[in-house]
């Protein structure tokens, strides 16, 4: 997706990208929408788990 866009994304690129067979993708996601939507999740939980913890910021919430 980073280098075709989701539009330009075919199941066979992931799978030659991957080396996975295609039953493979379609046994872990139904579709490429539900494929797009693991990947964003994932670097949500990523992005989020990189964050501090609010508890050890100091200052009050305007600053």
């Amino acid at each position: 997706m980073a280098e075709r866009g989701y539009a330009g994304l075919s199941i066979a690129a992931v799978k030659k990208k991957s080396g996975l067979p295609s039953g493979s993708i379609y046994w872990h996601f139904e579709s490429k929408e539900a494929l797009l939507l693991s990947v964003i999740e994932q670097a949500a939980a990523r992005w989020l788990e990189a964050l501090p913890d609010p508890s050890s910021l100091t200052g009050s919430a305007e600053q």
